[in-house]
């Protein structure tokens, strides 16, 4: 593949690619790739399917490649899937957790939670679109959270 050729992109877009749509292996796929990219400025993958666990992959590349400066994941929502309570804190930890305390039966909440998280620390990130993507007021809450830490996101 492209990484292998030692290729280094300063701009992606696979938006209206759907990835994630017919497997959840494109989204980690992508991921993976993007590991590869330390000039990668700008990364657009709006209209797909990107669900919890790809966010969350996703977001943890971003913070160890630290070189995004906008990122466009607008009209993603994940299929509208939820997960519950105790996938999300399995995942990344009751640190993350949106409302914090007791786990309650049939908690559930939006993909997007899973990403949003990791904003505050990718201190490259200027600009980030989310619209459509199925945020909430939980996801309002990680988000806060994330740009009192970062406070030059756009």
């Amino acid at each position: 593949g492209l990484e292998a050729m030692g290729v280094q992109l300063k701009s992606l877009d696979l938006s209206s690619t759907e990835l994630g749509h017919w497997s959840k292996s494109g989204p980690f796929r992508v991921s993976k790739f993007l590991a590869t990219q330390a000039k990668l400025k700008t990364l657009d993958l709006s209209f797909n399917y990107f669900m919890h666990e790809a966010l969350l992959s996703l977001g943890q590349v971003l913070v160890a490649t630290n070189c995004v400066e906008e990122i466009r994941l607008a009209h993603n929502p994940g299929a509208g899937e939820r997960s519950n309570d105790t996938t999300f804190l399995r995942a990344v930890g009751a640190t993350a957790h949106p409302t914090g305390g007791e786990i309650k039966a049939g908690f559930t909440f939006p993909p997007m939670n899973a990403f949003v998280q990791f904003l505050g620390r990718i201190t490259s990130l200027r600009t980030v679109d989310l619209r459509s993507s199925g945020c909430s007021h939980e996801t309002a809450f990680v988000l806060a959270n994330s740009l009192v830490i970062h406070f030059h996101i756009e």
